[in-house]
Parts: C-alpha cells; structure tokens; sequence
C-alpha cells in the first residue's frame, strides 16, 4: 500500500451504482487485507454516510439493490473531530468510504487534510449534479486532486437509454431534498423534454 494519500471518486445521477460501487470498492480493499495476514484484525476502515440520509437505515449505508455496510452517520465531517470515539476510529483507520459526499459541507479542506497529512486513501461517491443540472456540494472541486474518478449512468426511466441527469419529480426548489420518490433518473433528451 502506497504510504501517501489516494483519493478516488465514484459519481453520477441517482440510481447509477454509486453506492453499490462503493459497497464494492469496500469489499475488494477488506477482501485484500483479510488476505495479506490481517485475517486476525478488523481491517482498518472507516466508513461516513450523511446523518439526513436515512432511507434505509439509521446505521447502514444501503444500495438501492439491497446492499449494505455499516457505517458511522454524520451531519458535518467536523463531527468527527468533536467525538473521541470516531476520532479515535478515524486516526486508526488508513480507508476513509464515504457516501453522498455532496451533502458535506467543507467536503473539499477536510478531504484534502486527510490526504495531505495522515495519508488517508479515500473513496467517495456521490452526485455529481443536482436537478438543475447544476454543480452539487464539493465533489466536482476535489476532481484535480483525485488519483481515479468513475463517472457512472444509470437507466432514463422514460427512453432506457444511458441516464446522466437527476430529475425531480416533486415541486420542491430546495437543492437538498432527500427520498428515492422524489426523482428518476434521465438522459439528456429526456430531460431536455421534461424541462422545457
């Protein structure tokens, strides 16, 4: 394992695989460890979820084709910092997952921080544009920092072709509006369409 920081990021619209390449990415770095004589120790990994994103659980981050993995829920990534018990899980951990890392406010300094001065090897997921189309949180910022970006489609729910866009579906403007129901995922045809 390379001893300087690594940053890596899954994005796209809704209903792309995000999570699940996350989940993925999780099990194929633990897998990894458990062989190479660590099958004794809990791999070192810390894993976040945004607090507001409890669709399917209050203590998982869970795929939309089911799967899970446990995680540490929080509001701001300075959280951690205010909670000896996650500080203490995060200074032990060389793995940092993070899901929907568009909601993280100060996403940007506190990855960078990670990576620069404890040598943090990183993977986050999450949209990369909101309903408008337009840049959402900070994960677009951290782009020339990355060591490796995964940008996935998922399916336009009206046309089957490769979705990029989030649609909402509901009458909200807020830009953070959380829940499965409120938006489908869409080709640029098709949004162009809906949005006319």
């Amino acid at each position: 394992m390379n001893s300087t920081g690594f940053l890596e990021i899954i994005l796209g619209p809704m209903f792309g695989g995000k999570t699940t390449q996350l989940i993925n990415r999780y099990n194929e770095i633990t897998d990894n460890l458990n062989s190479h004589s660590y099958s004794t120790i809990q791999p070192d990994v810390f894993t976040i979820n945004y607090d507001k994103d409890t669709r399917y659980s209050t203590n998982q981050i869970v795929s939309h084709d089911g799967k899970t993995l446990d995680c540490n829920f929080i509001h701001e990534l300075e959280d951690i910092d205010r909670n000896p018990k996650l500080l203490s899980k995060l200074n032990n951990s060389k793995f940092i997952f993070i899901d929907e890392a568009q909601f993280f406010k100060n996403l940007k300094n506190w990855v960078l921080y990670q990576l620069d001065h404890n040598n943090k090897h990183i993977i986050l997921c999450g949209l990369d544009s909101d309903f408008k189309r337009e840049k959402f949180g900070e994960i677009l910022d951290l782009i020339p920092h990355s060591n490796k970006i995964t940008k996935l489609t998922g399916t336009c729910s009206k046309c089957y072709n490769s979705s990029i866009y989030t649609h909402r579906i509901s009458n909200e403007i807020e830009q953070e509006i959380i829940g499965n129901d409120k938006y489908i995922p869409v080709c640029r045809k098709c949004y162009n369409d809906l949005n006319k």
